[in-house]
């Protein structure tokens, strides 16, 4: 084989490898952070206090308190609910409930969720899990949400979470 030849190959299998790389950059992070941002940045006008906003190469985790008025709650909660949100407003929420002081045994409560599972890359080889909680108190014409969200990357089922 001649040098020529040989560079020729290296430079190819070299562009390869930098495609490849930029590829599961981009499937496997850039892409399932920019949509879970994209879903939890509707939240950010109505947060008063942040108590975790953690981002690394794993995912993300967000826990916050919200407070709105009742109207606007009630139009959220149709949103959400549109986009395949699920309502659970039977069960006892309080166990689940550390971040909002102004709840009760008395307090009327419900719980707002969203958990995607995605396949994304070539053939599906990269996953990953989006979950997003609201637990809401109601206090008056104000309601308090609890807000808990969390995306991890490129996990699949039956793997530990740490």
């Amino acid at each position: 084989m001649s040098k020529k030849k040989i560079i020729i190959g290296v430079c190819i299998f070299a562009a390869l490898l930098i495609c490849v790389g930029l590829y599961l950059l981009v499937a496997g992070y850039i892409k399932p952070m920019a949509d879970y941002k994209e879903l939890t940045d509707r939240f950010d006008q109505y947060i008063v206090k942040s108590f975790e906003n953690d981002k690394n190469m794993h995912g993300a985790l967000q826990k916050a308190r919200m407070e709105m008025s009742l109207s606007e709650y009630e139009n959220l909660k149709k949103t959400l609910l549109d986009e395949n949100w699920v309502l659970d407003d039977t069960s006892d929420c309080h166990d689940f409930i550390y971040l909002i002081e102004e709840d009760t045994p008395e307090s009327k409560n419900e719980h707002l969720s969203y958990h995607a599972y995605k396949k994304d890359g070539f053939l599906g080889l990269l996953h990953n899990t989006t979950v997003v909680d609201m637990y809401t108190v109601f206090s008056g014409d104000r309601v308090i949400i609890q807000l808990g969200s969390s995306i991890d990357l490129n996990y699949r089922p039956g793997q530990e979470t740490k």
